[in-house]
């Protein structure tokens, strides 16, 4: 076997090996993520339905200017590392609040599980990170830096 085929074979297992690096789509998931208002208005919004159906238009209205309030005092980021642990730093309403803990990939969605933080799902979007907090239907849409 000449030393140019066996060269040739080694940088063809090095390239396979780096493709299939983050198969699962976690590279993706991986960076620095700022919560988008303007994004997570709308999210939020499109969840008003009910609030409409239950106390019609001046409930929904109510509903959509305090979710804009509260959004527009919210500033959040989200840090998903590389080696499987998660961060997210805010303020809310004028409290600060941080929460952290690991993160693995189920379905195609990243899963971020910790103290206090039962497996909250997100998944990119558009080239946002939508994450869904199911337990009170709030959605949180972060850009990525």
């Amino acid at each position: 076997m000449s030393v140019g085929f066996r060269f040739g074979s080694r940088v063809l297992w090095l390239i396979a090996a780096a493709l299939l690096v983050g198969c699962d789509g976690s590279a993706r998931y991986v960076g620095t993520w700022r919560v988008d208002k303007e994004a997570a208005i709308e999210a939020m919004d499109s969840g008003l339905q009910e609030t409409s159906e239950e106390f019609g238009p001046l409930g929904e209205a109510l509903a959509k200017e305090m979710t804009r309030q509260l959004v527009a005092g919210m500033d959040m980021t989200l840090e998903v590392r590389r080696d499987g642990t998660w961060r997210m730093t805010g303020v809310v309403m004028g409290a600060e609040h941080v929460r952290s803990g690991r993160w693995t990939i189920a379905g195609g969605d990243l899963v971020m599980t910790g103290e206090g933080t039962p497996g909250i799902h997100a998944r990119i979007r558009d080239e946002r990170l939508v994450v869904d907090r199911a337990q009170n239907d709030a959605k949180l849409v972060f850009a990525k830096e």
